[in-house]
């Protein structure tokens, strides 16, 4: 099971209980703020790419 840092189970808490309300995701900017908290978004969202 994945472990995530209290600051992405946030994240994730709040987009499911988003989507759950209005049926699609938040967008980029009713989630955070361009910076630090936007690569640690993309770090979740995207694949490890490693080769």
């Amino acid at each position: 099971m994945l472990e995530f840092t209290p600051t992405q189970g946030r994240y994730l808490s709040y987009i499911h209980a988003y989507t759950s309300g209005f049926g699609l995701p938040p967008a980029e900017s009713e989630i955070a703020k361009p910076g630090k908290e936007r690569r640690a978004l993309s770090a979740v969202q995207t694949p490890d790419k490693t080769v």
